[in-house]
C-alpha cells in the first residue's frame, strides 16, 4: 500500500469531538460560484462524505494493539468550482461536467499531543490548486478557525537528517527503544536544487551514496527528505519517505496489519505514522542533542569520517583499475 500525506493543523479546535461538531454542522457547503454567469437553480457541490460504506462523520476508533487505540474521523472532500468558460460560442450552456473542475481524496482527521490534525491524502508538490479547494472551501475559517498548512511541530531540521545519516553509517541504527525503532535501510535522499536516488543498502552501493551525501554538503544545498526503512515494534517494516516539512510517503509496509477493509489499513498506517514514529524520531533527536551525543562538532567529525571513507574507496577502485590495465596489458603483449 503506497501513499502521500499533507498535513493541516486546526488550531482552534481542541479535540476530534469538536472536529466532529464541526463537520456534522457543515458537511454541505454547496453554493453558486462567486462570479460569472451559471444556471439558475444549480450549485457547485463541497461536502464533507463519509470516506466509505463503513464510516460516518462521527469519531470512530481503531484498535492497534492490547495498549493503543487510537480515535479518528475518515472523510471524503469532494469540491466542485467553476470554469472560467461555460457556454458554448453559441452562448449556450456546456454540459455540467465541462463546465466545472472537481476535486475528490480522503481526508483523516485525528488528535495528537492536544492538537487536532487533518491528514489529507495528495502530494504536495502535485496537488497545491487541489490542496487549496479544500482549504477555501471546505476548511474555511469562519467554520473552522485559523489552520496551519504543514505545522512546526512536525517539521524536520537539516540537522537530524544528518543525525539519521549517521546513526546508519556508523552502525548505531537503533533511534528509539520505546517504540521500539531501528534504521534497516536508507534507499534514498533529495535536496533543494536537485534530486537523487541512492541505494546506501548494499556495500556495492555505498560508495556512490556517500558521494551524493557530500555533494550535499560542499554545494551549500540542503536536504529536504530521506527515504527510510524503519523496523518498528521488531514485527513490522515501514519504508516511507520522511520530508522536511512533516509530509511523509509511505512506500512499502510489511508486518501484521490488515484489515478486510483496506482503508482501515491506510488509516493506521497513517496514525503510527503520525504518532508513532515521527515524533519517536523528532523526539529521540532531540534526546541526542540533550545528552551531548550529537551537535555542530560531532556532525562535522560525521561528515570528515564520511569522507575519509570515500577517499578510501576511491583508492581501491583506482586501484583495481590499475590491475586490470596491467592484466590487459599483459594479455596484450602474450598474444
Amino acid at each position: 500500500m503506497e501513499f502521500p500525506v499533507i498535513l493541516v493543523q486546526l488550531d482552534n479546535i481542541p479535540n476530534i469531538e469538536e472536529a466532529s461538531k464541526k463537520l456534522f454542522e457543515n458537511s454541505n457547503l454547496d453554493a453558486r460560484p462567486e462570479r460569472g454567469e451559471w444556471p439558475q437553480g444549480d450549485t457547485l457541490r463541497k461536502r464533507w462524505l463519509p470516506g466509505s460504506a463503513e464510516e460516518t462523520l462521527g469519531v470512530n476508533k481503531i484498535i492497534y494493539n492490547e495498549q493503543l487505540e487510537f480515535k479518528y474521523i475518515y472523510l471524503t472532500a469532494y469540491i466542485e468550482r467553476a470554469k472560467n468558460i461555460v457556454k458554448s460560442q453559441n452562448d449556450e450552456w456546456l454540459d455540467r461536467s465541462d463546465r466545472i473542475n472537481k476535486v475528490e481524496t480522503d481526508v483523516l482527521f485525528f488528535e495528537n499531543e492536544d492538537s487536532v490534525y487533518a491528514a489529507i491524502y495528495m502530494n504536495l508538490t502535485k496537488s497545491q490548486y487541489k490542496l487549496n479547494f479544500i482549504l477555501k472551501d471546505l476548511m474555511k475559517d469562519e467554520i473552522w478557525g485559523s489552520t496551519t498548512l504543514l505545522p512546526p511541530a512536525f517539521h524536520i531540521s537539516d540537522s537530524t537528517y544528518y543525525w539519521l545519516l549517521s546513526k546508519f553509517l556508523t552502525g548505531d541504527k537503533i533511534l528509539s527503544e520505546s517504540p521500539t525503532m531501528t534504521i534497516k535501510s536508507f534507499t534514498g535522499y533529495s535536496g533543494a536544487a536537485i534530486d537523487n536516488a541512492h541505494l546506501m543498502s548494499g556495500e556495492g552501493e555505498r560508495i556512490s551514496a556517500l558521494l551524493g551525501t557530500l555533494a550535499f554538503i560542499f554545494g551549500d544545498d540542503t536536504l529536504k527528505s530521506l527515504r527510510l526503512s524503519i523496523s518498528f515494534n521488531e514485527n513490522e517494516n515501514f519504508l516511507f519517505e520522511l520530508a522536511q516539512k512533516g509530509n511523509v510517503r509511505l512506500i512499502e509496509y510489511e508486518g501484521e496489519i490488515a484489515f478486510e477493509e483496506s482503508h482501515k489499513e491506510k488509516i493506521l498506517l497513517t496514525l503510527i505514522l503520525y504518532k508513532l514514529i515521527t515524533p519517536g524520531i523528532i523526539n529521540s533527536f532531540e534526546k541526542a542533542e540533550v545528552d551531548e551525543e550529537w551537535n555542530s562538532q560531532i556532525k562535522l567529525e560525521f561528515i570528515h569520517s564520511v569522507g575519509e571513507q570515500i577517499i578510501s574507496k576511491v583508492k581501491e577502485e583506482m586501484e583495481k583499475t590499475d590491475n586490470m590495465q596491467k592484466e590487459m596489458a599483459n594479455e596484450k603483449v602474450s598474444t
